[in-house]
Formats: structure tokens, C-alpha cells, sequence
């Protein structure tokens, strides 16, 4: 496998493709507003009053929120399942 000039060969980046475990990306697997808006269909302004009121799993603090596609996966499905393994995730980190 050739590297392009400029482009180290990483498994995914921390913010965008997927982790080495997952299978073939299907979009970004960390997102920020806009991103997470399109990929729910919701606007930003109804994402934003839903982390406002901790309604849906986000990461990051104030300017720097992020999204996991996996947890979005979860919430639009389940949305009491999503935040109970979002709860357990942050109560074990101590957060």
C-alpha cells in the first residue's frame, strides 16, 4: 500500500472514518452539529435544546460537542436504551 505525500496511514482518525473494528464506513463515526443534524434529519437548533436539557448522548463540553454515530444509531431507535448506556458510560469514567 502506497502513502500519498502529506498523509500519514492511520486505522481512523479521532474525529471522522470509523475505529479498526467496525466494518466499512458508513459515514463520519465522531460528529459535530451539523453533521449529527444531517444524519437524523433534525435541524441543529432542535440537536442543540436536546443537549441543552441532556435528552441525547453528546461528548465534548460547550464549544466542543461531539456526536458518536453509534449512540445516534442507538437513540433513534431506543431512546431509553441510548441514554442508560450513555449514563452507565460516564458513571464508570467518573463523570
Amino acid at each position: 500500500m502506497e502513502r500519498q505525500a502529506g498523509k500519514a496511514a492511520t486505522a481512523g482518525d479521532s474525529f471522522g472514518g470509523t475505529p479498526p473494528s467496525v466494518g466499512p464506513p458508513t459515514g463520519p463515526w465522531w460528529m459535530k452539529y451539523q453533521g449529527a443534524a444531517e444524519y437524523t434529519g433534525w435541524s441543529v437548533v432542535y440537536l442543540r435544546n436536546l443537549v441543552c436539557a441532556k435528552k441525547i448522548p453528546f461528548y465534548g463540553l460547550k464549544r466542543s460537542i461531539r456526536f458518536r454515530r453509534d449512540m445516534l444509531d442507538l437513540f433513534l431507535t431506543n431512546r431509553d436504551a441510548a441514554m442508560r448506556r450513555f449514563r452507565a458510560e460516564r458513571n464508570q469514567h467518573g463523570s
